[in-house]
């Protein structure tokens, strides 16, 4: 299990630094830093949840903070990576290719491993629960009323047009 979480908060990690680097790269500082920002508050209580099950694995406490460390530094790596291959990609289908892997790996976190860690004991945990999960749900849909988009250049995509593909 330890791997399982380890490799999948590495690959989450990846993408966040995938995702800093292509908002840089096609949406401009404003939209990089936004981003870059999003990244690390959302980091902060993901980590301390890793943290949490890699201890409750079994792992000693030092190990788990490394393993942590570890896999955050594979951010800078997937920001390192994608700045150089996106030179002339079609960054729709690449990104689109990275996000639906990454999002395989957490949901593969969500619905296999989570259930058999956190197990509910009474009321009072479960209320807990929902409201923690209501709160970062609310947060996550206020951040969304000033939802900026973006579009790439037009020689991004094939053809002229920017929105080629697009509905908007």
């Amino acid at each position: 299990m330890v791997f399982n979480i380890v490799l999948g908060d590495f690959c989450h990690n990846f993408f966040d630094g995938v995702a800093i680097a292509i908002a840089f790269k096609v949406c401009g500082t404003e939209l990089g830093w936004t981003v870059t920002a999003s990244a690390v508050v959302h980091e902060l209580p993901q980590e301390i949840s890793d943290f949490v099950l890699l201890t409750k694995a079994g792992l000693p406490a030092w190990k788990a903070l490394c393993f942590n460390w570890l896999s955050s530094l594979s951010s800078v790596l997937g920001a390192i990576i994608v700045i150089p291959l996106s030179q002339g990609a079609d960054l729709d289908l690449s990104m689109g290719l990275l996000l639906g892997i990454g999002a395989g790996f957490l949901l593969y976190i969500a619905i296999d491993l989570i259930p058999g860690i956190v197990a509910i004991n009474n009321i009072r945990q479960a209320r807990w629960c929902w409201l923690s999960f209501s709160i970062g749900a609310v947060a996550m849909g206020l951040m969304l009323l000033n939802h900026v988009h973006c579009h790439c250049e037009a020689g991004a995509h094939s053809g002229d047009d920017a929105h080629a593909g697009h509905s908007h």
